[in-house]
């Protein structure tokens, strides 16, 4: 049966074609419960993703060649970020946000569309006491960000205070937009609705004309480029 978080996403206006964790949760979870019932270990009531890791550095090993231990690799950090981000068990994973992992492509909304690009989460607990430097290094340590956007109650109250991102690489994250909502090629951010529920409850003035950016409490999105196409998994 289909994760809940994928098969609402499939259903939803956010027509998400993953690869990465949300691709693999489904099928790893059925194989990572037979390898632990050989290993003795079974009954647990939840799988979490360490579990899912685990069996997945099996598989590296046991990979045939060299394609096949990247495809391994390029699952196994999916799950590595969903587990630095605190989705640790498959709870956690179905009710974590969309897009959460690698993105391969989104579409479905007006001239909205990520291609090729990893879109990275970090979870913060430290956004608004304002030791953002830490979180701007590490969003930058990967490379130029195309596109960057901040999931936290904040976006409430940031109606007057849209700031838009360009299209173009940025290398600079200026400090003045580090407490406000952060949007994503110019759409708006919306209040808070239930997670995978869309509700444009601002209005057109507050969306140019799109539909807004989902929220999860501090959460901090980047859109990198996917440079796993290029033989490099980080």
């Amino acid at each position: 049966m289909a994760s809940r978080s994928f098969r609402r996403l499939r259903d939803s206006p956010w027509t998400a074609h993953f690869y990465g964790a949300h691709a693999a949760v489904e099928s790893f979870e059925s194989r990572a419960r037979i390898k632990l019932a050989k290993r003795g270990i079974g009954g647990f009531p939840t799988l979490s993703i360490q579990h899912l890791i685990d069996i997945l550095r099996d598989q590296l090993d046991d990979a045939p060649n060299l394609n096949q231990k990247r495809l391994v690799m390029i699952e196994e950090n999916a799950f590595r970020i969903l587990k630095n981000i605190g989705v640790t068990t498959k709870e956690a994973y179905d009710a974590a946000p969309p897009g959460t992992g690698f993105v391969k492509n989104v579409e479905g909304l007006p001239n909205y569309k990520i291609e090729n690009y990893r879109v990275l989460y970090l979870k913060s607990n430290c956004w608004h006491e304002g030791a953002s430097s830490e979180i701007i290094d590490a969003i930058h340590c990967g490379g130029p960000v195309y596109g960057w956007f901040a999931y936290d109650d904040s976006l409430q109250d940031a109606k007057g205070e849209i700031y838009r991102v360009p299209s173009a690489p940025s290398t600079m994250i200026s400090p003045i937009v580090r407490t406000h909502a952060l949007l994503l090629y110019g759409y708006g951010a919306q209040g808070r609705t239930g997670l995978f529920d869309y509700q444009n409850n601002w209005g057109p003035e507050y969306h140019n004309g799109g539909r807004g950016i989902m929220e999860s409490a501090n959460i901090i999105g980047t859109i990198v480029p996917d440079v796993t196409f290029a033989g490099i998994a980080f």
